[in-house]
């Protein structure tokens, strides 16, 4: 039985696999790269903050330390290394990064000032951004109004 062949000596069936397997997959890719592009969406109750989509996670005003908004981009802020998760396409990133030996996850469109930050007590700090700086700043006022309530 002969183990290698070349395309035109394929039998029909390898051939639909081969093309339909390659299809699948970037399309997925494709579908990913989509997704992860997308502005994030962030919503605020009374008692937390949720944050949905890829990497999305829901934080409970009792596990915020400290919040602020800082007028600058993500590169000026400092240096942040990719552990898991998306970026390098567009001005998006998105999921777990690292900086300064501490993990980080981040929801940030890095050419974008501003950027809120989101320090909290038992996991990973926050920082969060929409490419628009106005419903950044609005999204910031709209946190602060609920946690002073």
């Amino acid at each position: 039985m002969k183990l290698h062949y070349s395309w035109k000596e394929m039998p029909p069936i390898a051939r639909i696999i081969t093309i339909g397997s390659t299809l699948i997959l970037l399309i997925a890719v494709g579908v990913f790269i989509g997704f992860g592009m997308l502005e994030t969406k962030v919503s605020v109750t009374d008692r937390q903050i949720r944050i949905s989509g890829f990497y999305g996670q829901t934080i409970q005003f009792e596990e915020i330390n400290n919040i602020s908004l800082i007028d600058k981009t993500l590169d000026q802020i400092g240096s942040f290394r990719r552990v898991n998760g998306f970026g390098g396409l567009g001005q998006t990133l998105l999921g777990n990064f690292q900086t300064g030996g501490e993990r980080v996850r981040l929801f940030v469109k890095y050419k974008t000032p501003p950027i809120i930050y989101i320090e909290c007590n038992d996991r990973m700090d926050v920082y969060v951004n929409f490419y628009d700086s106005g419903k950044t700043v609005a999204l910031y006022e709209e946190i602060i109004s609920a946690m002073s309530r």
